[in-house]
């Protein structure tokens, strides 16, 4: 336990990271309805199918029907885009939908073996986060309420200003650590959490089959309140 919250300690220090710099790391896919890049001292854009992402690039979806979907490039192999049918060696993707607001980007590890870590800060919205299975490639999800080491291969984030934020792993393992403080609680493929503003996670609650967690978080039945963080000793 010692060791992951050391891990999550360098999570929470890195703050944002729309400051990593301006090199590509991805393509949007599918866009749909108005999904905007936000650049500093640049007016906002409409984002268009094959738009090249830039390393810490700030996303805003305004409309209930907006979608991005965005493919990031395999981080052994040099990307790879065609004329017609599209073809693209990707290590993963992530899809926003309906309104959202999101830092997307991309850091080396410091552990070699462990290649490229996906940095998402994520200020409100629904995420769909999936990587590529059997590759070392792992990901980090930063919102108002949490920061979360993700190693897996799919993960879904709903980030409701009001409510906090739903965190569920589908495939993988999560390993959370809510802002107010406390101890880092590992979520497990099949489990979801919520973070409550102010607040710690839930214990980890199974997952019920054939509902999408994104529009109906299973709330209902469980209890969801959680104990105000203790003051530094």
């Amino acid at each position: 336990m010692r060791a992951l919250a050391g891990f999550l300690v360098c999570i929470v220090a890195a703050g944002s990271w729309a400051a990593a710099g301006a090199e590509e790391i991805g393509k949007v896919v599918t866009v749909r309805s108005q999904v905007l890049a936000i650049e500093s001292g640049k007016p906002p854009r409409q984002l268009v199918r094959l738009d090249p992402v830039a390393n810490g690039l700030r996303v805003r979806l305004t409309q209930p029907d907006s979608l991005l979907r965005v493919a990031f490039y395999d981080s052994k192999k040099p990307p790879l885009v065609r004329e017609g049918p599209q073809s693209l060696k990707i290590d993963g993707s992530l899809v926003f939908r309906g309104k959202a607001e999101a830092v997307v980007g991309q850091r080396k590890s410091a552990d070699e073996s462990k290649g490229i870590i996906t940095t998402i800060e994520t200020l409100w919205g629904r995420l769909l986060l999936m990587l590529r299975p059997g590759q070392n490639h792992e990901a980090e999800v930063k919102t108002p309420d949490l920061a979360s080491g993700i190693k897996g291969t799919a993960v879904r984030v709903l980030v409701d200003r009001a409510f906090g934020t739903f965190l569920a792993v589908d495939e993988g393992v999560a390993v959370v650590q809510a802002v107010a403080g406390g101890d880092p609680v590992v979520v497990r493929s099949g489990q979801w959490v919520l973070v409550p503003p102010g607040g710690l996670p839930t214990q980890p609650a199974p997952l019920d089959g054939g509902v999408d967690i994104l529009d109906e978080p299973p709330l209902q039945g469980h209890d969801v309140s959680t104990e105000p963080p203790e003051p530094p000793q």
